[in-house]
C-alpha cells in the first residue's frame, strides 16, 4: 500500500481577457488588438495573474491478485475548452485483477465538478466577436461522470491487445439553458476502443 498527500499554491495566468478600458489612447499592438464593442465600448485583451490552493490525495492498494487505486485532486484546469479555467474537484477509481497469465481485466470510475474560474460579466458579453470569442459556454457549472471497463491480453514481452467500453455523462447546471427556453443541458456518449500497445525493452543511457 502506499499512501500520497500533498497541497501547495498555484499560480494560473488567463490572456486575453476582454476588459472595458476608459484610456482614450489604448495600445493597439496586442494580439488580439482593442476593439469598440456592440455596446460602443472600448475593450482591451488584460492578462491576469492568480494565486489559489491546490491539492492532492491518492491511496494505492495491492491485493493478493487485484490492485485498487484511489485520488481526488483539487486544482485550477484549463477548463476542457468549456470554461476559460475552472475550479475542478475530480475524484477516480481505478481497479485491474489479472485472469490469467496473459488475461487482464480493468475497470476506471471518475467524477468531476468544475465551476468557471471568472463568471462573465456583461461587458465580456457585450464583447464577443468573432476574432475575440465568449470564454468558454454560458454556463456556471458542469459535471463529468464516466465509467468503464476493459480486457487486456498479451502477445509476448511488447505486444497487448485491449478492448474497452466507457460510458459519460456530461451535465451542465441551469445557468446553460438561461432564457431561451427548454434547452439540452445533459450529453450521454458510448465509447468503444480497441487497440494494440507496444513496449520497447529498456535502453540504457550511459
Amino acid at each position: 500500500m502506499d499512501f500520497l498527500i500533498g497541497a501547495g499554491p498555484q499560480f494560473t495566468v488567463i490572456n486575453g481577457l476582454p476588459t472595458v478600458v476608459t484610456n482614450p489612447n489604448p495600445v493597439t499592438d496586442k494580439i488580439p488588438p482593442c476593439f469598440i464593442s456592440s455596446s460602443f465600448q472600448l475593450v482591451c485583451p488584460r492578462n491576469d495573474l492568480r494565486i489559489s490552493a491546490a491539492g492532492r490525495v491518492s491511496l494505492r492498494y495491492r491485493f493478493e491478485k487485484s490492485n485498487l487505486a484511489l485520488s481526488y485532486d483539487h486544482l485550477i484546469t484549463g477548463g476542457s475548452g468549456f470554461f476559460a479555467g475552472a475550479k475542478s474537484d475530480v475524484a477516480r477509481v481505478q481497479f485491474d485483477r489479472p485472469l490469467s497469465r496473459i488475461w487482464t481485466v480493468y475497470s476506471d470510475i471518475g467524477y468531476s465538478r468544475n465551476s468557471r474560474e471568472q463568471p462573465p460579466t456583461a461587458s465580456e458579453t457585450n464583447a464577443c466577436t468573432p476574432t475575440l470569442p465568449c470564454p468558454g459556454v454560458v454556463a456556471n457549472t458542469y459535471s463529468f461522470d464516466y465509467a468503464g471497463a476493459g480486457v487486456r491480453r498479451k502477445f509476448g514481452r511488447a505486444f497487448q491487445l485491449y478492448a474497452s467500453y466507457q460510458f459519460n455523462y456530461l451535465t451542465f447546471d441551469s445557468s446553460f439553458c438561461g432564457s431561451t427556453g427548454p434547452c439540452n443541458r445533459i450529453s450521454q456518449r458510448h465509447v468503444g476502443t480497441i487497440g494494440l500497445d507496444w513496449t520497447s525493452r529498456p535502453m540504457r543511457l550511459d
